[in-house]
């Protein structure tokens, strides 16, 4: 079991490293009706789906989990600014700071009605949440503190123990020993970034969390430690508990009323998501309230477009490899082409790569129109929910849109349920493994 665990793990490790992936959000989690209709849809697919060969290489296996990515990301910013309803007009609000320097905010709530009687408020802040710094000694750089051989240390991180295991060759000085443990902290994936700092002929291992805030007793977010057996005393020959920046809450008043917190982002009466970047200048706090609704409708179509945008780039930057990644294109670009007109009156112009390019001008001209401010948008509403069906057929087979060969088709009419072609996509993440 300990080995399949491991496995595991390095999957999951090298798509957490190795692809652009994009964050959770609420909308990937899902009901069980929901689960149950992509259940029943990849039925479907499989059962009708003839048998393909198909080339795994890595550039294949990258191409089809950035679209993956890219179609779930879409999708989510279409669930994002909709709130959910994705057969409404971006009608999510939006939230505007007088200064984004110090602090920006984002609507999380839900329910709109009650979320119009929230009055503007004022986030003032005295310090920022910082995370824990951790220095070695600097040593010069071609000397050797370790001897060769085999060496273990311990990293507790929020309770749980992670212990490294490395070794030495005859040849390894400071700096390259230095660098070894640096990748394997990073590679680890634990919550920590390691970086090797030189000055002149000397060097020194330094370990950041990325997390922010004071945690348990003393404080502190990570612990180094020798293992009493095997270690060798290589912690204290590097000195990696070396703790040179201690974890520290953040502080700022909300209306004039002191808070803190572990992290620079937090939420605000359930309905905005606060972060943090600067210091507020003396009794200079930064204002946080709702946008008009003109505001808000064009900077959901800007975010939507960027997204369309950003996928479209994603998907193009295959095509030397995967001739089939222009098949997507033209689908998505077809979409666009169907309600050219539509997108075009409201300064949505389409590129001869497929792209859109914005003329916000004529953006905020047509939403801020109220006597064709419903037609105006009936266009990029139709837009939004076929990019929409496109993103969803997408998530369901990625592989369509990747280079292949058939070998047969199935027996018309007496077809059989398979799991062949979902299994190809998540499989070949196991490759390498196997």
């Amino acid at each position: 079991m300990a080995g399949v665990s491991s496995l595991y793990m390095n999957v999951y490790n090298s798509y957490m490293t190795s692809y652009n992936t994009k964050s959770l959000t609420r909308y990937d989690t899902h009901k069980k009706s929901e689960l149950k209709s992509i259940y029943n849809a990849i039925v479907k697919l499989n059962k009708e789906s003839p048998l393909y060969k198909i080339n795994f290489s890595q550039q294949t296996q990258e191409y089809a989990v950035e679209l993956k990515e890219g179609a779930r990301g879409l999708k989510n910013v279409i669930n994002d600014l909709t709130n959910g309803n994705t057969e409404q007009i971006f009608n999510k609000k939006a939230v505007f700071s007088d200064n984004d320097q110090v602090v920006t905010a984002k609507y999380i709530g839900e329910d709109e009605s009650n979320d119009s009687m929230i009055e503007d408020f004022t986030v003032e802040v005295h310090k920022l949440a910082t995370p824990q710094t951790n220095t070695g000694k600097y040593l010069t750089n071609s000397n050797r503190n370790l001897q060769s051989g085999s060496y273990a240390f311990n990293i507790e991180v929020n309770g749980l123990d992670y212990e490294f295991q490395f070794g030495v060759k005859e040849e390894d000085a400071n700096i390259d020993v230095q660098n070894k443990l640096a990748r394997l902290i990073n590679n680890a994936n634990i919550g920590l970034k390691a970086q090797v700092l030189t000055e002149k002929t000397e060097s020194a291992l330094q370990i950041t969390s990325l997390e922010t805030g004071e945690k348990g007793e003393d404080g502190l977010i990570f612990r180094v430690t020798d293992i009493p057996e095997g270690s060798r005393g290589v912690v204290a020959k590097f000195a990696l508990d070396n703790v040179t920046e201690s974890p520290e809450d953040s502080s700022f008043a909300i209306n004039g009323v002191e808070k803190h917190t572990h992290s620079n982002t937090f939420v605000a009466g359930k309905v905005f998501e606060i972060t943090l970047h600067g210091i507020s200048a003396t009794g200079n706090p930064a204002m946080i309230g709702f946008k008009t609704d003109t505001e808000a409708i064009t900077e959901h179509i800007e975010t939507f477009v960027s997204e369309y945008n950003s996928f479209l780039d994603t998907v193009r930057s295959y095509s030397d490899v995967e001739p089939r990644s222009e098949k997507l294109i033209q689908e998505y670009t077809g979409v666009a082409k169907e309600y050219m007109n539509d997108l075009e009156a409201i300064g949505l112009e389409i590129m001869s790569d497929g792209s859109i390019n914005i003329d916000k001008a004529l953006l905020t001209e047509a939403t801020t129109d109220e006597k064709t401010y419903n037609e105006t948008l009936k266009g990029i509403n139709g837009f939004k929910n076929g990019i929409l069906r496109k993103a969803n057929h997408a998530l369901l087979d990625p592989m369509e849109y990747v280079d292949k060969v058939v070998l047969n088709y199935k027996n018309p009419g007496k077809n059989f349920v398979n799991p062949y072609v979902t299994s190809m996509y998540s499989g070949m993440m196991f490759n390498s493994y196997c």
